[in-house]
């Protein structure tokens, strides 16, 4: 299966590099890319993709300004990515940084919106 998933995650790397379609459609291709390591990620349980995967969300969190209707998702995978790195090396950081980023993602989101009851619970 990984074969098939490598080859994704190369194209998606293909696609990040290109120069069009400015920060959001860059945010756009880097949150597919991140998906895809955090898939492998899941299945294979490498440190360094979730690492990898963390990088990248960053980047597009900070490619994406707080009115984007995304935002707050993005705030809040980064949040789980770090909570899995967290518990993967136990290291208590990732635990504050899981936290601090769905915190931020919480505040974005208006009082009674699905998915702030679902990142709060």
């Amino acid at each position: 299966m990984w074969p098939i998933g490598n080859r994704a995650i190369s194209l998606y790397e293909q696609a990040v590099a290109l120069p069009t379609g400015g920060k959001a459609a860059k945010a756009s291709r880097l949150h597919n890319l991140g998906a895809s390591i955090l898939s492998r990620y899941e299945f294979i349980r490498d440190v360094a993709d979730v690492d990898r995967v963390i990088s990248i969300q960053q980047q597009v969190v900070d490619l994406t300004p707080d009115k984007h209707a995304e935002k707050a998702a993005y705030l809040d995978e980064l949040g789980i990515s770090f909570l899995s790195r967290y518990e993967h090396l136990g290291h208590v950081a990732d635990l504050t940084q899981a936290l601090k980023f769905q915190n931020k993602a919480i505040r974005l989101l208006p009082d009674g919106h699905i998915d702030k009851l679902r990142i709060i619970a």
